[in-house]
Formats: C-alpha cells, structure tokens, sequence
C-alpha cells in the first residue's frame, strides 16, 4: 500500500475528535451555507464523533475521510444527512476548501471570498452562475465542469465537459446508462466527487465507467434545443407528438404525466404547437417567475421569515384583475401567515425547476415543472389550525387543494412533476398555482 493510500485509510478509520466546530445551524439543523442563514453559524467541539445517519450508507468511508480532512462538517445532532441536496454555495465552498485555495478577500455577504478563489483559480466562470441563483441545488453537470477544471483541464461545452469528467474518472453514471447531467445531487455524492477531483490532481489514475462515457460522447455529438441541452431520439416517451422534441435528461415519466382534464377547457394547445408561437424569450421569463415565486414559498424559517418576505412575494405576483382592496387583502393575509409560521415555528425547504419547453395551453398558458420539497419541521397542531384561512394555505402559502402531506409527512422528501397556470403577463396570480392541485408523485 502506497503511503498517500495508507494516511488515507487511517483517516478514513479514525474516530474523529479533533476537528472543532460546524458550519451548521442550530435548532432544525438546517446549513448556514446559504445565501440567507450564514448569520447563525455557531461552534460546537466535537460533532464528528459519532455521525449517526452514516452507519449503513455507501457513503460512509469518503464521508468520514471528507469530514477528517475538514473540508465538510457534520450537524449538531451528529447527522450527516448523506442524502440532501447540496446547494452551488455549499459546494464551491467545499471545494475551495479541499483544494486549499487561499482567500483573499473578505467580503459581504459570506460566500463570496470562496466564489472569488474558485473564479481566480478558473475553477468556475466569472459568470458561471445567476446572480440570484447561488443558493440554487448544484446539479451534476455543474460539478463535473468544477472538476474538470479543478483537475486542470477545460471544454467549451456542456458535452465536452461531461466527455472529459468520465474519461477521467470523476464522474460516473447514475445507473441503468444515465448521466442524468441537470439532476441535483447529495451531500454524500459531492464528496466522493471532490475525493476524486484530489486524487487526480495527485496524479491517481482513477477507474471510469465505460457506458458513462459513452452516453457523454452521444451526448457531446447530439443536437441541441434552444437552450443547449441534448436532444434524444431513442427511447421516446408514447406521446413524444405532444412536445417540440424530447430532452435526454428528462425522464419519459414527465412528459407522460397526463393533462388534468377540466371540462371548461378541454381543448389543449400542446407544446408541440406552442412553444414557437410563445417564443423562447417569453419561455425564459415565465420560468424565471415561476421559480422565483416557489423559492419563496417553500423555503420558509420561522427565524428569519418577516414581513418583508411577504412584501416580496406580494410584489411578484401579478396585478392582473385586482382591484386596490383586492390587493391590500392579499398583502394582510400574506402577513397573518408570516404570523402564523412564527407562532408554529414552521420549517420548510424545497424547489420548482420549470422546464421552458414544456408550455402549453389549457384556458390558461401552463408550464410543466419539477418540484422537490420537504417539511423540516411543524407540530401537529399545524396541520388542523386554518384558523379562517383554510382556502389559502396548509404548511406552505396557497398550496391547499390536495395536498399529499400531513402531519405524519414531517421530514419526508416529496418529488414529483406539476403542471403551473401563468396570468397574460406570465406572472403568478397568487391563486391557482397549487402544485399539489395538478401533479405526479415520483417518490
């Protein structure tokens, strides 16, 4: 055993008691390596000792070296949580991290001495990402770009990237073939990432997955869609009429997800047929509106959710049909829940990521999208007390009409596709725009 992979299996085996303190929240465990929490980071000796929530998991052995190296951290209540999705902050600064760059600037907010290193170090792009976008889940054809470059090479595509990070060992296939490139990934999966981006940059030669690499060189030699992104032509969903064209890494399941039928508009222009008459532009905004709106609504923290949060949500929706009281009425009952999320102590986190080829039309211009989101935490009582406010909202504002979850769904992680009514301006009205109304679970 050479000495590099010797120190690395001692660290790996050791029980860890001499990293001191956490990057993490106190209270519902929730990680300050966001845009919004970085206030709250505490201290706390000693919270690698006993990571609970490893003891089974694939993950166990990188998590453990990850955490010796002290490159990442664990939660005040000894979890690891392997399996949550890491954010583009949490990430970058992970990396930043492991690969030791140095910071060289101190600046507000938290985050941006690491961004600045990892820009610095062409380990990501001066504009690689939105400038709203930071606390955004890190999918996985970001990491491989942040690996790749890590590892000291580069590409001008999103294929070639992805054809350089498999030959090279650092990213594999999901399974069953896929790459499943524009999908979020885990805690657990962002190190072993890193641990690989290590090794290469010591030389390792690390193992590859063949038909990883093969679906990134199809990939890399497909046709694009307007927004860059592969073009299958096998494998199609049954109603593949229905679309414009269909994505490599959008599984058929969300494109198979029927229209809700609603007598009063029975008639649906498809996407086939309308995603050239809305325009690519337009597309762009309306999914920018509808994720915007959704990032406010399910990431919601008894602790730094205000009035402002309401005045925000308020001011991004649309005017459309509403007359002054109307609109005075909406920004009060706005605040009443803020109100009520803070007598519950309410926690929430969650994400829609609108798919722009997929609009079409049904009485009122609609977007299929993906959602993600969980209860951190709520009490029982949350569930039953409306108060008057029954038709507005349950845990999340203006999420009622069906919603899958109750009490018992505390901490579960609730995936699946829906479909997001727009007003004519291709805003959200604040009413309608239910994802538990119109929707598909998928885990």
């Amino acid at each position: 055993m050479s000495k590099r992979k010797m120190i690395a299996f001692l660290a790996a085996a050791m029980v860890i008691t001499s990293v001191q303190g956490s990057i993490f929240a106190e209270g519902e465990n929730l990680s300050t390596e966001s845009v919004q929490g970085a206030e709250t980071e505490v201290k706390v000796p000693n919270v690698f000792t006993a990571f609970k929530d490893i003891a089974n998991h694939w993950g166990k052995m990188e998590i453990i070296n990850a955490a010796t190296k002290g490159y990442v951290n664990g939660y005040e209540d000894k979890t690891f949580k392997p399996d949550h999705s890491v954010s583009r902050v949490e990430f970058i600064k992970m990396a930043v991290t492991a690969l030791g760059l140095p910071l060289e600037v101190e600046a507000n907010p938290w985050y941006w001495p690491y961004f600045y290193a990892a820009q610095k170090s062409n380990v990501i792009g001066d504009k690689e990402y939105p400038a709203n976008g930071y606390n955004d889940p890190m999918t996985r054809i970001e990491m491989a770009k942040v690996a790749v470059r890590s590892a000291g090479l580069t590409a001008t595509t999103d294929g070639e990237y992805m054809v350089l990070a498999t030959k090279n060992g650092l990213i594999h296939g999901t399974g069953k073939g896929q790459l499943d490139m524009y999908e979020t990934t885990t805690r657990a999966q962002s190190v072993v990432i890193i641990e690989r981006i290590l090794k290469v940059r010591d030389g390792e030669k690390l193992p590859v997955d063949e038909a990883a690499i093969k679906k990134a060189e199809d990939f890399a030699a497909a046709k694009l869609d307007p927004w860059g992104r592969a073009i299958r032509t096998t494998n199609l969903p049954k109603n593949a009429k229905d679309f414009p064209y269909i994505l490599e890494d959008i599984p058929n399941e969300m494109y198979e997800m029927p229209y809700k039928q609603i007598k009063i508009f029975s008639i649906t222009t498809s996407a086939q047929n309308y995603l050239d008459g809305f325009g690519i532009a337009r597309a762009n905004k309306a999914s920018k509106n509808i994720k915007d709106y959704f990032d406010h609504v399910l990431n919601i923290d008894y602790r730094t959710i205000d009035y402002k949060w309401a005045e925000e949500l308020h001011k991004s929706l649309s005017l459309e049909g509403k007359n002054q009281y109307s609109i005075n009425e909406r920004l009060r009952n706005l605040k009443k829940y803020v109100d009520w999320v803070k007598k519950y102590k309410i926690v929430t986190k969650g994400s829609v990521q609108p798919e722009p080829s997929m609009v079409y039309r049904q009485g009122f211009n609609k977007m299929r999208s993906k959602f993600d989101f969980t209860i951190v935490s709520a009490p029982k009582e949350a569930f039953s007390d409306w108060d008057d406010h029954f038709f507005e909202w349950s845990i999340f504002w203006n999420q009622v009409l069906n919603p899958p979850f109750n009490s018992k769904s505390v901490g579960v992680r609730y995936q699946g596709y829906t479909n997001i009514a727009l007003t004519a301006d291709d805003r959200l009205s604040g009413y309608g725009e239910d994802i538990t109304y119109d929707y598909k679970l998928i885990k």
